[in-house]
């Protein structure tokens, strides 16, 4: 079972690694393609360099790239034909323009560097592809899953979720770690829930342990039905 301390660690490591992916891709990335722009020195006088805005531009395409994957995967678009295909036409052929510019430039850079065909065909797509990968893992992390969304837009019953014959053991296990770790939203990340759907396996448990009591309701709704009471008696 964990416990709030494993949790954490599994978290934050998660995190960590996904994270320095990001960064080691997007910055390897980056510098191969403002490598390219020194590839000529080798034909040219001595003292030559690329103009200034060469080496710029060069950051434009994994830039691009990294923005564009981002726009696809991190916004919500709205449904219909037509943002359909601004998102996947659109925005998808800003990435793959974008990709085949950063990886021809790293390609040339590392045929330049003698790397072979096939280390200079692989190259530029462990850079960039790190880079991709791991921004959709960081993705994976700040969002739940698409059961917990789907459980959540439907505002299923506390037992709904413990109803399903194939998750009673899985919502035992979620009973437990609270035990050990009362924060419905550390034991949310643990299992990969909303922390309301959490919230309400844990209600349906403790309904199902006292049969004759009746469903509890929310505090707000106690507070709100004392509230027109106490108002109603002063009448």
């Amino acid at each position: 079972m964990l416990s709030r301390r494993g949790v954490r660690a599994e978290l934050v490591v998660g995190a960590g690694v996904a994270w320095a992916g990001f960064a080691f891709g997007a910055v390897l990335s980056v510098a191969a393609n403002w490598l390219h722009t020194w590839l000529p020195a080798a034909t040219m006088p001595d003292g030559w360099c690329p103009g200034v805005a060469p080496q710029i531009g060069s950051a434009v395409w994994p830039i691009g790239l990294l923005l564009s994957v981002e726009v696809l995967s991190r916004t919500r678009w709205r449904r219909g034909l037509a943002w359909v295909l601004g998102r996947y036409f659109g925005a998808g052929s800003v990435a793959i323009g974008s990709a085949i510019i950063s990886y021809g430039h790293v390609y040339d850079v590392l045929t330049a560097w003698d790397y072979g065909p096939l280390g200079s065909a692989v190259g530029p797509v462990v850079l960039d592809g790190l880079m991709v990968i791991s921004g959709f893992a960081l993705l994976s992390q700040s969002q739940p899953t698409d059961a917990t969304a789907t459980a959540t837009n439907h505002h299923d019953s506390p037992a709904t979720t413990a109803d399903n014959p194939s998750d009673t053991h899985r919502d035992t296990q979620i009973r437990a770690l609270y035990q050990q770790i009362p924060s419905t939203r550390e034991v949310g990340e643990a299992f990969g829930l909303h922390h309301s759907t959490v919230a309400r396996i844990i209600a349906a448990g403790s309904n199902r342990d006292r049969p004759d009591t009746p469903l509890q309701r929310p505090d707000g709704a106690r507070d709100s039905e004392r509230d027109n009471t106490t108002e109603q008696s002063r009448r």
